[in-house]
């Protein structure tokens, strides 16, 4: 059990400073990703005219019966895009976004998905990561991991003293070779603390595997384009420190693999690592 909970709080630690890297990284560049948030004193004008805050607002009001059986997680994926879709007729999706964008300014990956679906990768390396093989690491060097961890090509499993600590599977194809690759989270009893920090469900969360880096992530909220301005919506940069209801409004251009993004006068460049899978 000691090496158990060595590990927990290794990933504990982990989860603890992907929130400080992210509220450090939005402190030190505060000009560029400087939040929009609404105060107390906003009138229903305002409140009208910022497409964010009619959007959240008409979120908010939308209300449905309870059911007597909690819904399927399709089905409650299928109700939040309906609810997206009645609400958000105006605001639009660029396909040219969709993908993974890192930038020297930001600590923290951009990741734009289909169905206006925005993201954040933070890297865990310095506390936890894993190898070519698949074998876990934490930033106890002399705890050796290998005989708890197993990689069969596909999925990853951490078992300690019978317990799954942390299982996860590989989104793209099968490769018994590299466990490099991005996986989904399902199951064990360390992804708590992770969704925890990130404000998803368990089953929400990625992790990403690359050779050095390891990165944790989730499709947090949703972004829109109103008029040729990018804006990301609240819970997608809560993660990153700001507070409740703020949100990030750039103007922006895409060029192939390149994304600039305009902020009060600063430009932030990102290069896109690769597409979803």
């Amino acid at each position: 059990m000691k090496k158990a909970l060595t590990i927990l709080a290794a990933v504990i630690t982990a989860a603890s400073m992907l929130t400080a890297c992210g509220k450090a990284d939005t402190d030190e560049k505060s000009s560029v990703e400087e939040s929009k948030t609404a105060s107390s004193e906003t009138t229903e004008e305002d409140e009208e005219y910022s497409p964010l805050g009619t959007e959240i607002a008409a979120i908010e009001e939308e209300t449905t019966e309870p059911e007597t059986e909690p819904p399927t997680e399709e089905e409650t994926e299928a109700a939040e895009e309906e609810k997206e879709e009645k609400v958000s007729k105006d605001k639009k999706a660029d396909p040219a976004l969709v993908g993974v964008w890192e930038s020297p300014d930001s600590e923290n990956r951009f990741v734009f998905g289909e169905k206006r679906k925005f993201g954040l990768e933070f890297e865990s390396t310095s506390q936890l990561w894993f190898d070519q093989n698949g074998v876990v690491h934490t930033n106890d060097p002399n705890v050796d991991y290998s005989k708890y961890t197993t990689y069969d090509g596909e999925t990853i499993t951490i078992e300690l003293e019978g317990q799954v600590m942390l299982k996860l599977k590989r989104t793209g194809a099968p490769n018994p070779d590299s466990a490099y690759g991005e996986y989904k989270c399902e199951e064990g009893i360390l992804l708590d603390p992770l969704a925890k920090v990130l404000g998803v469900a368990v089953n929400k969360c990625s992790v990403y595997i690359e050779e050095n880096r390891t990165f944790i992530g989730a499709m947090l909220s949703k972004y829109s384009v109103v008029d040729g301005k990018l804006y990301i919506l609240s819970n997608g940069l809560q993660a990153l420190g700001l507070p409740p209801n703020s949100a990030l409004e750039s103007d922006y251009t895409v060029n192939d693999t390149t994304l600039s993004l305009y902020i009060e006068g600063h430009t932030m460049t990102f290069t896109k690592i690769r597409d979803i899978v």
